[in-house]
């Protein structure tokens, strides 16, 4: 029972904020463009907010105000032991800010480069889709490895990133239509998974009537 009412919970929370948020950090400026794009691809205004550079991985308030949320991370640069973004130098948010993400959908973007830093490349991504995992979130947004050359990195897992890989400095005339593609695969995951959010609720409401 108290299982199915956290659950009901969760579905709630889900339709009631049926609303995006959107969030980067950034060195270069390239998170910033990519998530202005998905902003404008998603529907604008009418979807979601506009896009918020954070420091760390997100605003307290984020689960209670979005059903969906997209997080843009600069590259992280092994090499020199930081992170490109230089107001992102953590990808731990402090302690007493353990945001409960639950029932909320998390799609993640990132920048990098394949070919200078191509045994990390887009690290930082992978970084923040486990903190988000963590939380509890649903992850969507995985695509696939093909069409980019590296060595490593911890955002590739069983041939597919666990959100979008941008890298300006090799493949930028390739960057718009994955953006777009991404964003029409992220449509169509939320809409899944909201109506399965609907359908949740509906057969609790059902049980405990």
């Amino acid at each position: 029972r108290a299982s199915r009412a956290r659950q009901a919970g969760r579905a709630v929370r889900a339709c009631a904020a049926a609303r995006v948020g959107i969030f980067y950090s950034t060195g270069t400026n390239t998170a910033k463009e990519v998530a202005e794009r998905v902003h404008e691809l998603l529907g604008g205004d009418a979807v979601a907010d506009a896009p918020e550079k954070v420091m760390y991985l997100l605003p307290e308030d984020c689960a209670a105000k979005y059903s969906t949320i997209v997080f843009g991370c600069p590259s992280y640069l092994w090499g020199g032991g930081s992170v490109s973004g230089l107001d992102f130098d953590t990808m731990v948010p402090p302690g007493d800010n353990p945001v409960d993400l639950r029932g909320i959908n998390v799609a993640v973007f990132g920048t990098g480069d394949q070919v200078k830093y191509s045994e990390y490349f887009c690290d930082a991504m992978g970084m923040v889709a486990d903190m988000a995992e963590s939380r509890g979130c649903t992850r969507i947004g995985e695509t696939s490895v093909e069409g980019y050359e590296f060595e490593y990195s911890r955002a590739a897992r069983d041939g597919k990133f666990v959100g979008l890989a941008i890298d300006n400095e090799n493949q930028r005339h390739l960057t718009d239509a994955r953006v777009v593609a991404w964003v029409e695969q992220l449509k169509r995951e939320i809409a899944a998974n909201l109506e399965g959010a609907r359908a949740a609720l509906e057969s609790s409401v059902e049980e405990s009537a």
